[in-house]
């Protein structure tokens, strides 16, 4: 297994925060699946932070 990190920066006025939520779109969510559909292969994030509802990110650090 491979780690990769993001650094990351988004305006999340749409998302419910951060971590994934049933019956919510947060950005884990969104970001996680968008990657797995890129690299055809489930993959799990870790961050060093969350965030609460709507959410804005100038830099953030992620592991795939």
């Amino acid at each position: 297994m491979r780690n990769v990190s993001l650094v990351l920066a988004y305006e999340g006025t749409n998302y419910h925060g951060w971590q994934c939520q049933p019956g919510v779109v947060t950005v884990q969510e969104t970001l996680q699946g968008a990657v797995q559909k890129i690299l055809d292969h489930e993959i799990k994030l870790y961050a060093g932070a969350r965030t609460i509802s709507g959410p804005k990110r100038r830099s953030g650090l992620t592991i795939l």
